[in-house]
């Protein structure tokens, strides 16, 4: 098991990198060269040092360093241009901020992710977990927006927020109404759309680069299914100790939710299921000493589980009718659904009654790992494997694992 689940993680941790997709984008050199390109680009929150490319589907893909770049544009999603700058290296988390009202400056040669491009620009640096944005109107150079919080004393903290005198200033279409951080607080959000009005108002065409503005979506699928059980029974007592692994199967369904987030390509989603899950059979077992005993067993269950998924998309339009996945849920809770037993009954002789035990079922919080694939428009299949989960909890002399492989249907109906 422990060899099967280090496979699954180094599968998913290769697709993750490999599943990154080159899109059509422009690269400026500093030797003044302009291509017109295929790039990989990560969309993660650090900005980038270097650039991935190919300059055709079937080209070899190639890396341009900072020291080559000026630019880089891919589609109308990003932009980031190469500038030096002043970093404040200042920290705003508790904990680790300064006793000094100054920033703490470093010249930093950096790809600065463009946000707003117009009379009126701005950008984003991220590095080492900290997050500054700059500024430009007109030609001038690049400035910072400087926010930073401060220790005045142990228990006082401050706020040193001269980017608003910048934007009171230099960005701002009313030179009698003053800006204050309520209005515009120091994140992309905030910062985004002021700088849209002030272009706005000055009746300029601006270029905005909001991809992580795009919207998660919602998806909802019923389900249904055949699994394959494989279950390892340890009851013991009443002169016949039973050891077996039983195979048997069963159906389940269910309701799933999807919610898709829209980043990194809409690579990632979290996911709720409700699910019917039976185990319903018998077997019997007689011991070296000749005694029978019959196993009746009934678990009918709706399990809660809540997980993620990893998609890989098969056209390069990102088609949610065109996806392979990857996922993984945990069980975190299960609800009684009809009958729930475990019931050995024990034949000491042929003259005597049955002597009957019931077992009470209790489990734990369980997980499944799995993957889908489509099948035609709305409907798609999936594979999963619910790890051995013990179902009498409450007995220390006895165990009752239950695992499962499951194929099923799923159609999304939302």
């Amino acid at each position: 098991m422990r060899g099967l689940l280090t496979t699954i993680i180094t599968l998913v941790v290769t697709f993750c990198y490999s599943q990154q997709k080159f899109e059509k984008g422009t690269i400026t050199f500093t030797n003044g060269n302009v291509i017109e390109c295929l790039i990989k680009h990560s969309y993660s929150s650090e900005n980038p040092s270097s650039v991935k490319y190919k300059l055709s589907e079937e080209g070899e893909e190639r890396t341009a360093l900072l020291r080559e770049l000026e630019e880089f544009q891919v589609g109308e999603k990003v932009k980031f241009i190469k500038a030096t700058v002043d970093f404040d290296i200042s920290n705003n988390k508790i904990g680790q901020l300064s006793n000094s009202h100054a920033p703490e400056f470093v010249q930093e040669t950096a790809l600065l992710e463009v946000l707003i491009e117009g009379t009126a620009s701005l950008y984003r640096l991220e590095k080492n977990n900290i997050v500054k944005y700059f500024y430009k109107v007109n030609n001038s150079e690049i400035k910072p927006l400087v926010y930073k919080k401060y220790n005045v004393t142990k228990h006082a903290i401050r706020n040193n927020t001269e980017y608003l005198n910048a934007l009171n200033n230099e960005v701002n279409c009313d030179k009698n109404y003053f800006i204050t951080g309520r209005e515009v607080e120091y994140n992309n959000t905030d910062l985004t759309n002021h700088f849209k009005k002030f272009n706005q108002c000055r009746e300029e065409h601006i270029l905005s680069f909001e991809e992580q503005k795009e919207r998660s979506t919602f998806k909802l699928y019923t389900k249904a299914a055949y699994h394959f059980t494989s279950d390892q029974v340890k009851l013991y007592g009443s002169y016949n100790d039973i050891d077996e692994t039983v195979n048997k199967g069963g159906y389940e369904a269910g309701i799933q939710a999807e919610l898709n987030l829209p980043y990194n390509y809409r690579k990632w989603s979290f996911l709720g299921e409700l699910t019917h899950y039976g185990v319903n059979y018998d077997f019997s077992h007689t011991s070296n000493l000749g005694y029978n005993s019959t196993v009746d067993t009934k678990i009918n269950r709706i399990r809660l589980s809540v997980g993620a998924r990893h998609n890989f998309y098969l056209d390069s339009q990102s088609n949610d009718q065109n996806i392979i996945y990857l996922e993984a849920l945990v069980t975190i809770m299960s609800f009684k659904a009809g009958k729930n037993s475990i019931i050995r009954r024990t034949d000491f002789t042929a003259g005597s009654d049955d002597v009957e035990r019931v077992y009470e079922l209790t489990t734990i919080p369980n997980v499944s790992i799995g993957g889908g694939f489509p099948i035609y428009k709305n409907l798609s299949g999936s594979i999963r494997y619910n790890l051995p989960q013990q179902y009498l909890t409450k007995y220390l002399s006895h165990s009752y694992k239950v695992s499962s492989f499951s194929v099923s249907l799923n159609y999304r109906f939302l």
